[in-house]
């Protein structure tokens, strides 16, 4: 069983998992299932619910999910994180963190960037 079994059962089959086996508790992460049901306009506000009383138990928040979502197939694609290029590049010429480099990022012009980005690849080639 995994999360998305879940994410099923709260969204399409309404079939209650939990009452099945008291053991899968463990496996429903509240998280990811809110993660998830913010990414549709009508579900968000129900997820904002629960990451707002989170400190209720995972098998009253996925009876509430459950429960008060309506019935209906919901696909998307999970975001992924888009890599960029030019903090590499920061981060590789001034020998900084990330963080730093965002911030350099922010402050560098188009010409310093490429100026650079130059230098590093006459370093690698």
């Amino acid at each position: 069983m995994n999360v998305f079994s879940f994410i099923d059962s709260i969204a399409y089959s309404k079939k209650d998992l939990l009452e099945e086996d008291i053991g899968l508790e463990k496996q429903y992460v509240p998280y990811i299932v809110n993660r998830h049901l913010s990414l549709f306009p009508d579900t968000i506000f129900h997820a904002n619910n629960m990451n707002s009383h989170g400190i209720l138990s995972k098998k009253l928040q996925y009876d509430y999910l459950r429960l008060s979502i309506r019935k209906r197939k919901r696909y998307t694609k999970w975001p992924k994180k888009v890599e960029n290029t030019d903090i590499d590049s920061i981060v590789e010429y001034y020998d900084c963190s990330k963080r730093k480099a965002k911030e350099y990022l922010g402050v560098l012009s188009d010409a310093q960037l490429n100026k650079i980005k130059h230098i590093l690849e006459g370093k690698k080639g």
